[in-house]
C-alpha cells in the first residue's frame, strides 16, 4: 500500500502497521501513528464486532505481531468498505485468515 492509498480511517491504520513492520528502526514514530489511527477508528465505529477486531489489532500490536495486526486490518477495511457502500454491517463479514 502507498500512502495516498490510506484514503479511509481503516486503511490508514494498516498504512501505519505496515510501515511499523517493515521499518522497525523507526518503531516508535510508526507506533504513535497506529495509537492516533486506532483511537480515530474506533471513536467511529458503532459495531461491537468491529471494535472488538480493533482490541484482537491492539493486542497484536502490543506483542510486536504486526502481521496478524494487519489480517485484523484487512478486516476492517472490509467492513468500512461495506458500511460506506451501505450493506449491512451486521453480518459476519467472511475470511478465515483473520479469526
Amino acid at each position: 500500500m502507498k500512502p495516498e492509498d490510506a484514503d479511509s480511517p481503516a486503511k490508514q491504520l494498516y498504512f501505519a502497521c505496515m510501515m511499523a513492520y517493515i521499518d522497525p528502526a523507526n518503531l516508535i514514530r510508526h507506533q504513535h501513528a497506529l495509537l492516533e489511527r486506532l483511537e480515530e477508528l474506533m471513536s467511529a465505529l458503532q459495531s461491537p464486532e468491529a471494535k472488538s477486531a480493533c482490541v484482537r489489532f491492539a493486542d497484536n500490536v502490543g506483542v510486536g505481531q504486526f502481521y496478524q495486526a494487519l489480517a485484523e486490518c484487512r478486516w476492517l477495511i472490509r467492513y468500512e468498505d461495506n458500511a460506506l457502500a451501505g450493506i449491512p454491517t451486521t453480518v459476519e463479514i467472511e475470511d478465515t485468515n483473520c479469526r
